[in-house]
């Protein structure tokens, strides 16, 4: 017995280290595996960064000219096109931080550009600036006869430069023409740290004897660490075991999607094994404690004739709750069930949530004529059918001033959500409810065989105002429009609820004002609704002085014409008096902050004297929002074009763009705050910067137009001679004498 059992023990122990053993090692090459190709990604994309600096430039005409090129003798405008593909290139590369050195090199001439100066003789940079050991320029220049590739490499091999001195590092070369073949051409060449590589791999994280190496598309080995051999392997699968010198590897192979390189990292197998080193001294003791244990059990059992086993499984039994779980299998099942379906239903909320949102937004535009283009016509009428068909809309103001201790007057929101909520229970599903802000919900009531859902409509808010007004002493007013067809209709019909709205009397037992067209209204629809629209509109913009003028004209029609009646009156005083709050609300202002005057049975006169003087007050209140608003915006945008007049490509559009704003507005505000046009305020600060670099004499004057913003010499010689009458060597020569 006592055998038999350590024989188990040590049966199951050793296969179970060799399992973890095997676990440990798909983990950890798992790891590898993912890291390598994240990182082989981030090589790749550095690389298809430079190309792509490559390509911009190949595409450029000054750039043709000087590959065109042939000779010594160098004319002047080329001086000028060879400074400026200089800062072209060193702006290009610019967010290629891991490059050491860049230059271009022309088939035709002797010509060199880099990202800091160009050189006429290319061997003078090659001597001075920059070294290979066992490399020339002349060699570098053939490569781009000979390469059948857009893009290539030179191996890692150690390259001097005068600011870093030698250092092993790759250079990655990319030809600037489209063909192989054609003479005419250039390459720009990447010279890049053999460190800086492999700090991208995490070199410092792998195992001591680990291994990288990095090949090009034809398999040639362009970087190596750590790895013994000049020839790759040969991998056909993505991770295999090789051995390498008697050691065994296992290979990780990634290859990059743009550059075509292929990355190979190798994991000594020791690794895994020493990672494990732990667990097996683990194991080996539960090895001998099991052993141990297996011999006082043995003796244990042999004693007992074995009786105990019966009471031990019989006590693990009844301490398990297995044995519940296997009389109440079904409950199990109706409780994963359960669950199931509580998911689903949090899921279909979820989505109903979402698609209310999404009709909300949809209704919204839509009551506003925003939605013009065929698809979301389609959205909508998808998503809003009832829109096609005959409805009415209804708006519902859902602002309210409630009165308590001592008439201190505040805002109840709460009530906006629960006559949401009152709406969306009492109202039919193709009802479409949608609450636009803070004081107006709007319903899209559908037509329906003798008006029984506007019926419906009508009792809800009946009901809604009970309640309000046992709560609360305050009722909802209501504006419906006539009977409308067709999705283009919608925003007429809501601008006629609105109207309805403003009809409204919050003081009396009518609650709902139902449209009416002009051959069946009473007199109370003489109010000129383009006046009160134009009201509107300029209370909005602060223009107080054409308010009162449009006031006094409306005091001056109700008290000629006989028709108006005191009804009338206080219809055109309360229209008035909504447009004002509704301007109020538009600016987020706090309505309390407003003597906003209440209707009495007084004149014409009086009741419009209140409603000027607040209007005055909401204009002025106006006119310093925008005020305060304009002096940041402008110190915005003058701080912006401080900083970047030197960008050759600042103008109005990109300006304008930037801060959100048009371009005759853009001219309005410098004009303004400078007094100058906005191409004389770039300039004066780009000749300012002109004249304390003309100071400088080691600094050639071509130099001096790309530095400052301008696009060309001549635009640069032209601006200047506008500004000082003199050309800018003349100038220097004079400030020197």
């Amino acid at each position: 017995m006592y055998f038999t059992i350590v024989m188990i023990i040590i049966g199951t122990s050793c296969p179970l280290y060799y399992k973890m053993l095997d676990i440990a090692r798909t983990n950890t090459v798992t790891e590898y595996h993912s890291s390598l190709k994240h990182q082989t990604d981030n090589f790749d994309k550095i690389l298809n960064d430079i190309y792509n600096v490559a390509t911009i430039l190949n595409r450029d005409n000054q750039l043709s000219e000087i590959k065109l090129f042939k000779g010594n003798d160098i004319p002047t405008p080329f001086h000028i096109k060879m400074n400026n593909i200089s800062n072209i290139f060193k702006n290009l590369l610019l967010p290629v931080d891991i490059i050491d050195e860049a230059f271009i090199l022309f088939s035709n001439s002797n010509i060199l550009i880099t990202t800091t100066r160009s050189f006429l003789d290319k061997t003078d940079y090659f001597k001075t600036f920059m070294q290979y050991d066992d490399i020339s320029c002349d060699e570098i220049l053939n490569l781009a006869h000979s390469d059948k590739y857009q893009k290539w490499f030179i191996m890692t091999k150690p390259i001097t430069l005068f600011n870093t001195g030698t250092k092993e590092r790759l250079t990655f070369l990319t030809r600037l023409s489209t063909q192989s073949t054609h003479f005419n051409t250039a390459i720009m060449c990447s010279v890049i740290s053999k460190q800086k590589i492999l700090n991208i791999f995490n070199i410092d994280k792998l195992p001591l004897e680990a291994f990288i190496y990095i090949t090009d598309n034809d398999g040639n080995i362009i970087l190596k660490h750590n790895y013994p051999d000049n020839l790759a392997l040969s991998l056909k699968q993505s991770i295999i075991e090789k051995t390498i010198n008697n050691k065994v590897y296992t290979a990780i192979s990634e290859t990059s999607k743009n550059v075509k390189c292929n990355v190979v990292l190798g994991i000594p197998n020791s690794y895994f094994h020493d990672t494990l080193i732990p667990i097996k001294q683990l194991i080996y003791r539960y090895i001998f404690t099991a052993i141990l244990f297996g011999i006082i059990i043995s003796v244990f059992f042999t004693i007992k004739s074995y009786a105990p086993i019966k009471g031990l499984l019989k006590w693990i039994l009844d301490l398990t709750p297995y044995k519940d779980y296997k009389k109440n299998e079904f409950e199990c099942i109706k409780e994963a069930f359960d669950k199931i379906n509580l998911s689903k239903a949090n899921l279909l909320c979820e989505v109903k949530s979402m698609e209310d949102i999404l009709k909300n937004n949809l209704f919204s535009r839509l009551l506003r004529g925003n939605i013009h283009i065929k698809d979301e016509r389609d959205i909508t009428l998808r998503y809003i059918p009832q829109v096609e068909g005959s409805y009415r809309v209804a708006a519902i103001n859902t602002r309210f001033n409630i009165y308590k201790n001592n008439d201190t007057s505040y805002t109840v929101s709460m009530l906006n959500v629960m006559i949401y909520n009152h709406l969306k229970e009492s109202l039919y599903d193709d009802f479409v409810i949608s609450p636009i802000d803070a004081s107006l919900i709007v319903v899209l009531i559908p037509e329906s065989y003798k008006d029984q859902k506007h019926n419906l409509f009508i009792s809800t808010i009946n009901e809604i105002n009970k309640k309000m007004y046992q709560l609360h002493r305050v009722k909802v007013i209501v504006g419906i429009s006539d009977l409308s067809t067709g999705i283009d209709h919608i925003p007429t019909a809501f601008n006629k609820a609105r109207f309805c709205l403003m009809l409204t009397d919050p003081q009396s037992d009518i609650v709902v004002t139902n449209f009416k067209r002009s051959n069946e209204s009473d007199n109370s629809h003489l109010i000129d609704i383009n006046k009160m629209q134009k009201i509107y509109e300029l209370i909005l913009i602060g223009e107080s002085i054409t308010i009162n003028s449009l006031l006094d004209e409306i005091v001056d029609c109700l008290r000629q014409n006989e028709i108006y009646s005191q009804q009338i009156i206080m219809q055109t005083f309360f229209v008035v008096r909504f447009i004002i709050e509704s301007a109020i609300n538009e600016h987020d202002f706090d309505i309390e902050s407003f003597s906003i005057p209440k209707y009495n049975d007084t004149t014409a006169d009086n009741l419009f004297m209140k409603l000027k003087e607040t209007c005055e007050d909401v204009c002025s209140r106006i006119t310093s929002k925008y005020h305060s608003r304009n002096i940041v915006l402008k110190e915005n945008i003058i701080s912006y074009i401080n900083k970047n007049y030197c960008n050759p490509n600042i103008y109005a559009p990109l300006i304008a763009d930037k801060f959100n704003i048009s371009e005759k507005y853009l001219y309005k505000l410098i004009k303004e705050h400078t007094g100058k046009s906005l191409s004389s305020y770039i300039e004066s600060l780009r000749m300012e910067k002109v004249i304390d670099m003309l100071k400088d004499i080691d600094i050639p004057i071509v130099n001096i137009s790309s530095s400052c913003g301008f696009n060309s010499a001549n635009s640069f010689y032209k601006a200047f001679k506008r500004c000082y009458s003199v050309s800018p060597s003349s100038y220097r020569k004079n400030f020197q004498v």
